[in-house]
């Protein structure tokens, strides 16, 4: 018997996309567990995290920090493959992983179109590129917020999460 889970739980390297999810979830009423995370202490606090709060979803916003690493695309998408498998393997959540950056958006894609129970998350960087939606190229105005949760949440519909209160 499976119980019903209200929580959403966010995994982003960048302090500010952390804020600004949790920000806009809150404003949605939706419970909201985060971890900020660096590359080194990603796993471990990932799979830690998910045993704990046994959440209904992960939405995942990574990527920018590889594009200035110049991380390779077939390395960053065998990373994450790993990451969401040996996630799963502690908790099934969904993931929903956002189209970050323009070195990763394929990768991304892949993964989400590769595993079962990942889906595309938005392309975040579309909306950077809205007329009023970033104070600057890489940060969100509010009505960019906005707009980011708006499509967040469809994501979530898309994935088939809907019980969110």
């Amino acid at each position: 018997a499976s119980r019903e889970r209200e929580m959403v739980f966010v995994v982003a390297v960048h302090r500010d996309t952390l804020r600004q999810v949790i920000e806009a979830a809150h404003g949605a009423g939706i419970r909201v567990a985060a971890v900020d995370v660096t590359e080194l202490a990603l796993r471990n606090r990932l799979l830690s995290s998910l045993a704990t709060y046994q959440p209904v979803a992960v939405l995942w916003h990574q990527g920018e920090s590889d594009e200035h690493l110049g991380t390779p695309a077939d390395e960053y998408e065998a990373a994450l493959v790993q990451l969401i498998l040996d996630a799963q393997a502690v908790w099934n959540a969904t993931w929903i992983v956002a189209q970050v950056s323009e070195h990763t958006i394929a990768a991304q894609r892949a993964v989400a179109h590769n595993l079962p129970n990942v889906y595309e998350g938005p392309n975040t960087l579309e909306t950077l590129h809205m007329p009023g939606a970033a104070e600057d190229a890489k940060h969100f105005s509010c009505p960019g917020v906005e707009h980011n949760a708006q499509l967040w949440y469809k994501s979530l519909q898309a994935a088939g999460v809907h019980k969110l209160r």
